[in-house]
């Protein structure tokens, strides 16, 4: 008999397999450090921190869906900002905004379950 693979763990193993592919690591439960273009990023399924060397951070909030696992809220996150960690930018201009993969803003949510031509 085949148990039957929840939500969360599909999440968890899909982070860990994200965490990989970007060179992310866990530092504690739930949180990721990852270097991406020049920049060290803290990653939890809350806020994404921007840490600077010269001992100033900034952060914002993660507009997510309420019904999505954490890990895989963080596993979205660790990938955006491994592609273009510019958006880190863009993100903390708009809060609470939900973003595309390639850092355009959707319009509604509406469109977050439709396809795009």
């Amino acid at each position: 008999m085949q148990t039957k693979c929840t939500p969360d763990r599909r999440a968890a193993k899909y982070l860990k397999r994200i965490a990989a592919l970007t060179g992310a690591e866990q530092i504690r439960d739930g949180s990721y450090w990852l270097r991406a273009g020049h920049r060290n990023f803290l990653v939890d399924h809350k806020f994404v921190r921007l840490i600077s060397r010269h001992g100033k951070s900034t952060c914002f909030s993660i507009a997510a869906d309420p019904d999505m696992p954490s890990a895989e809220v963080v596993a979205s996150a660790l990938l955006h900002l491994k592609n273009n960690p510019r958006l880190f930018k863009e993100w903390r201009t708009q809060p609470g905004s939900k973003f595309k993969a390639n850092g355009k803003v959707f319009r509604d949510a509406y469109q977050l379950t439709r396809d795009e031509t």
